[in-house]
């Protein structure tokens, strides 16, 4: 019966109400203590009468008051104390060991904070099988390894001494968890005395069933109270969740549960019981009607006889429609034979025809050179481009010139104009006032473009040297990037003989290494387990082959490389087999697996490969496992695959007439080929190439002074990586200087553009002088008015001559154009023709291929009607065969003669006369309303009758027994309920007068509440000093306490909730949490006392960061103190 915790509201009513017996209240038990003499607490006992006010569901109030002294009980050994603690890589510790035993019951086990203390609390929880969610640290055990491994591992040592020991270990039971990110594994060993460890076992039901012989329950909130569970415990103090603590470390809850679960039980039962019943009537009812049936079913009998003899009328029919088959037979095979005969007469014609296709083919000649006259026609092309090239470049020269001068002539009317306008405008003003404004102005200017020259000259030289600096710049980027090419394949070089060097040893060492570092391992999972397959896996392929032409063998391996490290399993069994034991080797990396039934012979592929003048992937090939020959061939189609030498010689092959039954051809050069068909067309394709390490052996590793050239490529290396140093040093040196004379150019282009702006405002100002000019500077600008008349006249002429020119030179480019167009068109005409005459000779070859397709289908036809012919004969003997067997097989069973087929009724009648006799059967059968009825049928339904009657009555003695049971049961919960309840108010209120505190504890199974008010003795006396008033202090819950009082009357609960539980061991984390100095020093008074007196028999682990000075001398020699070390990060 499952252990689920009860989760249902009003336990006891719920269980009491399911017995639809004399219901009861929900019991409310208080017990109330007082600093005051009142009378000794009423213990239930378990075997007497249970407490009366319990049982009838009212409210008790008790008041005792217990003795100075505490109880201590007789100091008992207890089985399953924890000896010892033993991390490897959990959490923060690498290693840790703690030993607990050694004369002492409590161990206080201290620390800073971060030093592993909830570390070593939750590895006792999960050594000994418990979850990773319950110890509030991670939500699965994987989370609890050490990070940076890849496991963790908790040894525990438990005692098996005293009381509850089990007997099939020595004193010690040794527990070995080891934590991996997906799984866990355990080792329980048992050890004596001397240190002698025996493993019995791996399985983590034996951890649990040990767990359960030494009542240790690792979901109990008492027994593990970790930090946070301390922590929510102290703050949060709410009834209900102190009534849920109680039930689940008293387990009151379970017991509720599997009463619940009784009574559903016995519901099952009395359900069963009235099936029971039903089925006894229906029974009886239908005993009855067979009754009935008995006598008709003789009748039936009769014509089942009847039947009987047709049957064997019946089974001479098949015979006689043989004999009709066997001549219908040969008839057919006649007609077979007319017709191969006539297809083979028309495939006669159909080869003559094709001869003769193939002869005009062959004789088909072009009516002319098309090449030649269309070369011819290029090549005049070809020169009048040329000639139209050399008259546009004249043109656009011609252009460019008649352009210059028209800007000349355009030039020369505007100074033309400006003279004539300096020359009207111009009047008399006095020369020698700006004679001095002008000499000034034109030193400046002198100055200014002297400057100007110097920075223009500057920047020349700058740009000049950039120049060449970045042709010596970008020359040494090329130099980089090679180097660093070079360096990069020089370091791959040395990996590539690193990967050489380790496959070479590993081949040296064991051939099946080169299909994987695992395959040894996996065959040998295989052969040690061969008897879990129907057939055991074969594999890898490439063992079983080998190349027996070594200069195809990297191409062969390329062809076949993603089969060749495969498996072939039998089944789909086997396949999930085959996986499961990799598994539980833990096997990472697992091979592809091809599932392919297995035959014990290789396939026949004679009609379905190429002629065999072709050399194929197949012939040369060496496979030694037939399965293995037979994937090749069925998946692989190796024996399609054809292999030529050269290239040219692949596309000749598959494009022009490619071999039946060839599906692609590779060459020695990686070349792939499709062959051309009526839907596809012919494709080549260029591999890289690629180096064989399956199917070559290791002589050429073996060979090989990897040492040597490893060297030489270190010393490449390093000399190619000098060189980048150097390069790349030079590299930014240059590009350094590069950058400074990169600013100076435009610093010295800013300046003398700044200094071209200051002369042209100069110059500028220079100008506007000059029309200021006296009479001399008029004459002079006459002068030049004339001048300028002239050159303009000069100008217009040289255009007029320019454009005529020009106007020439296009009519010779249209010329030439036209007399292009006119060869191209007659280039098109020649490609027309040739096309024209190509497209004949396709469709010649159409036509023979039309042919030669007719002709394999009628050679197809031929051969597809001989196989017809044959099966036909094949049949026609065997039908024979049978038919004689069938004959003497009816005449050893009938006996007598074989009937006269000619006499014999037709199937139609005799079907007619076995359908009239089989529907009187039905007939008879219906009027039964069911099966026909023998003797001993009828006997059957009278002992199951008797039988079930039987059954029913032992259902109804078993519920009365059952109901008996449960009322026990019931009872005995009610005062077990009665007992535990009883015990936890008198130990909270013996704790509590440890300090004269009054309190009381109120369990409401109704509410599902235990309620804790807590008066101290300071209350306690102002009450007494107030006693006159009408109302009395009461006591107050404990949010109106103080935290220290606070914190003592929570450690009195918990040591109390003591009283509940069985664990041979309790684990307290930081329950000190919230405690000042002096509460502290009271409440570790107060465990110690209890553990070490009290509860000698039981092991206490405390964990708290606090010091541990405040434990008083008294318990120095029964109190261990452990300090957990530094842990490093």
């Amino acid at each position: 019966m499952s252990r689920k915790r009860a989760s249902q509201p009003g336990l006891l009513q719920e269980s009491n109400q399911s017995l639809t017996r004399t219901p009861a209240k929900r019991p409310r038990v208080t017990v109330s203590s007082a600093a005051s003499p009142t009378p000794a607490p009423r213990t239930p006992r378990i075997n007497g009468s249970p407490n009366e006010n319990v049982l009838n569901g009212t409210s008790a109030s008790m008041y005792s008051t217990v003795e100075s002294e505490d109880d201590e009980e007789e100091d008992i050994r207890i089985a399953g104390h924890l000896v010892s603690a033993c991390l490897e890589d959990f959490m923060c510790h690498k290693n840790l060991k703690v030993d607990f035993c050694g004369g002492h019951n409590c161990t206080y086990i201290g620390g800073s904070n971060g030093s592993g203390k909830s570390a070593l609390f939750a590895a006792v929880n999960l050594g000994l099988g418990g979850k990773g969610r319950s110890n509030d640290r991670g939500g699965t055990a994987g989370a609890y390894i050490r990070e940076g491994t890849t496991r963790a591992r908790v040894t525990l040592s438990l005692t098996n001494e005293g009381v509850g020991r089990h007997p099939k270990y020595a004193e010690e039971i040794v527990i070995k968890r080891t934590i991996t990110p997906k799984a866990s594994s355990y080792e329980i060993k048992s050890r004596t005395e001397r240190g002698q460890e025996t493993l019995v076992s791996k399985k983590k039901a034996d951890v649990d069933e040990i767990c359960r012989r030494f009542n240790i329950d690792l979901e109990n909130p008492i027994v593990w109270m970790s930090q946070d569970r301390s922590r929510q415990f102290l703050q949060d103090l709410q009834p209900k969740k102190l009534f849920m603590m109680f039930m689940e470390s008293s387990k009151l809850g379970n017991c509720y549960q599997q009463l619940a679960e009784s009574r559903a039980e016995m519901d099952d039962i009395r359900m069963k019981m009235e099936e029971c019943n039903d089925v006894s009537t229906l029974m009886a009812s239908e005993y009855n009607s067979a009754v009935k049936r008995h006598e008709a079913t003789r009748k039936i009998e009769e014509k089942n006889l009847e039947l009987e003899d047709l049957q064997r009328v019946k089974s001479w029919i098949p015979i006689k429609e043989g004999h009709g088959k066997i001549e219908e037979g040969e008839k057919k095979i006649a007609d077979l034979t007319v017709s191969i005969s006539d297809l083979e007469t028309r495939r006669e014609r159909v080869d003559t025809v094709l001869e003769r296709l193939q002869l005009e083919l062959n004789s088909a000649a072009p009516p002319v050179n098309f090449s030649s006259q269309k070369q011819a026609a290029e090549e005049g092309i070809e020169d009048r481009r040329d000639a139209r090239s050399k008259l546009l470049q004249e043109k656009t020269e011609l252009e460019a010139n008649y352009s210059k001068v028209n800007q000349a002539m355009k030039n020369a009317k505007r100074q033309h104009e400006i003279v004539a306008e300096q020359y009207n405008v111009m009047r008399g003003i006095d020369y020698d006032k700006q004679k001095s404004v002008e000499i000034k102005l034109q030193t400046e200017l002198e100055q200014v473009s002297a400057e100007e020259d110097r920075h223009r000259r500057l920047h020349q030289e700058s740009e000049a040297n950039v120049e060449n600096m970045r042709g010596d710049h970008e020359q040494l980027h090329r130099q980089r990037g090679e180097l660093n090419m070079q360096t990069r394949r020089y370091k791959e070089v040395m990996d590539d003989l690193d990967r050489e060097q380790r496959r070479s040893e590993d081949v040296r060492r064991d051939a099946e290494l080169r299909f994987g570092r695992d395959i040894p391992k996996i065959r040998e999972i295989i052969e040690r387990n061969k008897h879990m397959f129907e057939k055991p896996p074969v594999g890898p392929l490439g063992s079983f082959v080998s190349v027996t032409d070594r200069k195809w063998v990297h191409v062969v391996e390329y062809i076949l490389r993603r089969q060749l490290n495969t498996f072939l399993v039998n089944s789909g069994r086997d396949r999930k087999t085959f996986f499961d034991l990799l598994d539980r080797h833990r096997i990472g990396a697992k091979p592809t697996v091809i599932t392919s039934r297995f035959h014990n012979a290789r396939r026949n592929i004679s009609g379905r490969e190429p002629n065999e003048r072709f050399l194929t992937v197949m012939s040369v090939l060496s496979v030694s496992n037939d399965n293995v020959y037979n994937n090749l061939v069925e998946d692989c189609q190796a024996g399609n695959i054809l292999l030529v030498d050269s290239d040219e010689e692949a596309r000749r092959l598959m494009s022009q007439s490619p071999p039946t039954h060839a599906q692609k051809a590779f060459t020695l050069r990686f070349g792939e080929a499709y062959p051309i068909s009526r839907d596809k067309p012919y494709r080549f394709y260029s591999n890289s190439t690629y180096r064989a390490q399956f199917l070559t052996s290791d002589e050429v590793g073996s060979q090989r002074d990897f040492a040597a050239e490893k060297n030489i490529a270190v010393t490449r290396y390093n000399q190619s990586k000098g060189n980048l140093e150097t390069v790349q040093r030079q590299y930014l040196q240059l590009k350094e200087r590069l950058n400074i004379l990169e600013r100076d150019v435009a610093k010295h282009s800013s300046k003398a553009n700044d200094l071209g702006e200051r002369r042209e405002t100069i110059a500028s100002k220079l100008e506007e002088l000059k029309f200021e000019v006296d009479l001399e500077a008029l004459a002079k600008l006459e002068g030049e008015l004339r001048d300028s008349e002239t050159r303009l006249e000069a100008r217009k002429e040289e255009a007029a001559q320019l454009h005529d020119k020009l106007k020439a030179m296009l009519a010779n480019n249209a010329k030439l154009t036209q007399e292009i167009d006119d060869l191209l068109q007659e280039v098109q005409e020649y490609r027309r023709q040739e096309n024209s005459f190509e497209r004949e000779k396709s469709q010649k070859r159409s036509q023979i291929e039309e042919k030669r397709q007719k002709k394999v289908h009628m050679t197809a036809r031929i051969e597809g009607i001989t196989k017809e012919r044959r099966q036909k004969e094949n049949q026609l003997q065997t039908l024979r065969e049978q038919l004689a067997q069938k004959e003497a097989e009816l005449l050893e069973q009938q006996g007598g003669e074989k009937p006269n087929f000619s006499t014999l009724l037709p199937a139609s009648e005799v079907d007619f006369a076995e359908r009239k006799i089989r529907r009187q059967i039905l007939k008879f059968q219906e009027s039964l309303g069911g099966p026909p009825v023998t003797k001993e049928a009828l006997r059957e339904k009278k002992r199951k009758c008797d039988e079930l009657k039987e059954r029913s009555e032992k259902y109804v003695v078993l519920i009365d027994r059952l109901k008996s049971v449960f009322k026990v049961r019931y009872r005995q919960l009610q005062h077990l309920v009665a007992y535990v309840t009883l015990n936890l108010q008198t130990a909270f209120h013996k704790q509590l007068e440890k300090r004269h505190f009054n309190g009381t504890l109120e369990v409401d199974y109704t509410n599902r509440t235990l309620s804790i008010s807590v008066q101290t003795h300071k209350q306690y006396e102002d009450q007494l000093n107030h006693s006159s008033q009408s109302h009395a202090r009461k006591a107050q819950d404990l949010r109106g306490l103080s935290g220290g009082e606070r914190s003592y009357s929570t450690a009195c609960f918990v040591v109390a909730l003591w009283e509940c539980i069985e664990c041979p061991f309790r684990l307290m984390d930081e329950f000190d949490v919230f405690m000042d100095m002096v509460n502290r020093k009271i409440v570790m008074d107060m465990l110690l006392s209890e553990a070490t007196r009290k509860y000698s028999s039981y092991q206490f682990l405390f964990f708290t960061p606090q010091g541990i000075r405040e434990i008083g001398d008294q318990f120095n020699d029964s109190v261990k103190i452990f300090r957990m070390p530094e842990v490093r990060r």
